[in-house]
């Protein structure tokens, strides 16, 4: 694209000067042999008869052939986000929706293949007992339920891999609406896990020579590998920080009807049990924080009858009571202004589970409503060593904010 031909689609009442300058930004950033983006419409259908799973149908003799894709298809002129959704699955498996709802958006390019999507992604419920029919054979081999937190059948459709890739769930209404991916479509350099149970924190404990965050105490987690999906690195983490012992159940799944939640229920057994995983080579033992005494004992017992959490208590409004709480994101972090890490959450492992930490690494268990004082830690006290980027996350994960600002000291 010439200068000229980008100042002659600038903005109509600007400057000549400033459109210049608005060619120069529109040269750099476009990529002017792609054409201009489609806009697509994918929706999550929910269904109280299918607690935990969403409706996906596999694509045939269309783009995508062969994959699995939510029900959906293109925004018509002068269609909104929700007659589209709602049009697009009564057309494709003959359900009338309710409570349509935008869910996130995701910005796919692929210049190889001169691919340009832009997909809304809304969320809409089912009445009980309306299953689908394949109204388009010829487009569709057929629609079925499929539990979210288990793996999918293979392949996923473009888009929708990128949307699994984000971290966003649409079992969880709190995701509704929001933009998971920054303006820029910049994924931060760090992802990390915030592991809980029965209102305790599982942080890990870093070796004291450690490249960042030494001797201190963190959340699970690290830096991404060049272009590695946020929840590839998780996971990959994860198997590195914990072992493989535990790592590949580590997402927990949709539980039936009458399983026990997860956050701020009360556990007996577990919260008498010893605090000590069984030693395996290189295994490190857990240490946990007894805030009764404020001081930290080896393989001491875990601290008891953790109350419910306010927070936790809005969580099993969202989820409701059968559910585990599976791999959600949860915070990110901005440090000075800049994203430097999304912080997802997830059940921690049972505090008899057989971990294999990384040489110098331990896990610490702390309660949960120690995070709730606005006051600054104490070197001697029960936060003291905690990160304090860790620690400003994890005061706004409890307060229920989606976002945590750091500011460094002067």
């Amino acid at each position: 694209m010439r200068r000229a031909d980008a100042a002659s689609i600038a903005p109509r009442g600007i400057s000549d000067r400033d459109k210049i300058h608005f060619a120069i930004i529109l040269m750099a950033t476009a990529d002017t042999t792609i054409p201009r983006p489609k806009v697509g419409v994918g929706v999550f259908v929910r269904s109280p008869t299918h607690p935990g799973c969403i409706l996906l149908g596999e694509r045939r003799n269309i783009y995508g052939s062969g994959t699995h894709a939510l029900p959906g298809g293109h925004l018509e002129g002068g269609e909104s986000w929700a007659d589209c959704a709602a049009r697009e699955v009564l057309e494709e498996t003959g359900l009338v929706v309710t409570k349509v709802r935008h869910g996130t958006v995701i910005n796919a390019v692929d210049a190889a293949t001169k691919y340009h999507y832009v997909t809304i992604f809304m969320m809409a419920d089912v009445c009980p007992g309306a299953e689908p029919e394949n109204c388009e054979p010829d487009k569709c081999a057929g629609w079925a339920w499929h539990p979210w937190h288990l793996p999918l059948p293979e392949p996923v459709f473009r888009t929708l891999e990128l949307c699994i890739a984000t971290g966003f769930d649409p079992l969880v209404d709190d995701d509704a609406g929001r933009l998971l991916h920054p303006p820029d479509d910049v994924m931060p350099a760090y992802c990390c896990c915030i592991m809980h149970r029965a209102g305790q924190l599982f942080l890990e404990q870093r070796p004291k020579d450690a490249t960042v965050a030494a001797g201190q105490l963190t959340c699970f987690g690290g830096k991404r590998e060049g272009s590695e999906a946020p929840i590839a690195c998780i996971k990959r983490e994860l198997a590195e920080e914990l072992g493989p012992n535990w790592a590949p159940n580590w997402a927990p799944n949709w539980a039936p009807n009458g399983a026990a939640p997860v956050d701020g229920a009360t556990e007996p057994e577990e919260a008498t049990r010893s605090a000590s995983f069984e030693s395996t080579s290189s295994v490190s033992t857990v240490s946990t924080v007894d805030v009764s005494r404020g001081d930290e004992a080896a393989g001491g017992t875990a601290v008891a009858g953790a109350a419910a959490e306010t927070r936790s208590q809005k969580r099993q409004r969202t989820l409701g009571a059968s559910r585990h709480l599976a791999l959600h994101r949860a915070v990110d972090l901005y440090v000075d202004g800049a994203l430097i890490a999304w912080f997802f959450e997830a059940e921690a492992p049972a505090r008899d589970a057989v971990l294999t930490f990384e040489t110098g690494r331990a896990g610490v268990w702390l309660d949960g409503r120690q995070f709730d004082a606005q006051t600054e830690p104490t070197a001697a006290g029960p936060l003291g060593d905690v990160s304090p980027w860790h620690l400003c996350v994890l005061r706004a994960w409890r307060r229920g904010e989606r976002r945590a600002d750091y500011t460094t000291p002067k």
